[in-house]
């Protein structure tokens, strides 16, 4: 696919190996694509798995960029020691992104413009930190919708990939479960961990960085709860 993209745009795609490392029976090949001005870089333990990585990588920034995401310099991180039974996707950059007026999201109705959404966000995510996602099928993304300045803004807050889901007969669509056993519980592990930080912001231990106001407010009995112009979904 990436060789089709340069061709489409009038440009030559190059892998080459710019070097090797490690010892002769662990070898790990460090892959570069150039198309045009721009390189991207991979390393793994075989020369196919390298030019894979390198090619995914590239098509996941360009897609980025061209669908109105902010480019981002090549984080290269060996994942030549990656199995299967690593843990997924868990990113705590994902707080860093400014929050998107939800007309500004491409999308037919509301749920076009979550599934663009989400997916706009793993693309950017995937660009900036480098693992490789082949046969992952299903994502999921817990974002908050903040309605305080009257404006519908959007935040992700948490993104899990997983490429198993649970068994028809056993779905509920009723929300009393989780259905998909890898990216939702992922996902929903991220979302405690944003509101355990939100927790420490509220209780002034921890400053908050992220790019907008906490979202918890203090009960008159001394509970913390959401506020109410702010909507989570997942």
């Amino acid at each position: 696919a990436i060789i089709e993209l340069a061709q489409a745009n009038g440009l030559a795609a190059t892998f080459n190996i710019t070097r090797t490392s490690g010892p002769t029976n662990r070898k790990k090949f460090h892959m570069r694509l150039t198309m045009g001005d721009r390189t991207f870089d991979s390393v793994a333990t075989s020369k196919k798995v390298a030019k894979q990585n390198v090619a995914e990588l590239a098509l996941r920034m360009l897609h980025s960029e061209n669908s109105g995401g902010v480019a981002m310099p090549t984080a290269v991180v060996d994942v030549s020691q990656k199995t299967s039974r690593d843990p997924e996707i868990l990113v705590e950059k994902i707080n860093d992104f400014t929050p998107i007026h939800s007309s500004k999201i491409e999308g037919s109705g509301f749920f076009g413009k979550v599934g663009r959404f989400s997916y706009d966000t793993y693309n950017k995510l995937a660009a900036s930190v480098h693992i490789s996602t082949v046969g992952r099928k299903v994502i999921s993304v817990f974002f908050i919708e903040d309605l305080r300045t009257g404006l519908p803004l959007w935040s992700p807050v948490s993104l899990g990939t997983g490429n198993r889901t649970v068994n028809g007969d056993n779905i509920n669509f009723e929300g009393k479960t989780v259905n998909d056993s890898h990216a939702e519980i992922t996902a929903r592990r991220g979302f405690r961990r944003f509101l355990w930080k939100q927790l420490r912001i509220i209780t002034g231990k921890e400053r908050n960085t992220m790019p907008f106001d906490v979202v918890l407010e203090e009960t008159p009995d001394g509970k913390y709860v959401i506020n109410h112009k702010v909507r989570v979904h997942l």
